[in-house]
């Protein structure tokens, strides 16, 4: 049986997940960001589509 480094194997493949970890979330962040913007613009027209209602 052979011996492994299973010290720096487990830090080398925990740097591997961070790494992944940070893309993905800038990523999201990213969408997130268009996602807010399409949102607040369709907010927006809308707003502008409802006029007042005279009650009369």
């Amino acid at each position: 049986m052979a011996k492994t480094d299973w010290k720096a194997e487990a830090k080398a493949l925990k740097k591997k997940l961070r790494k992944k970890v940070d893309r993905l979330s800038s990523e999201l962040e990213g969408i997130r960001s268009v996602v807010v913007e399409k949102a607040e613009e369709a907010v927006a027209a809308v707003a502008k589509a409802a006029k007042p209602v005279s009650p009369l």
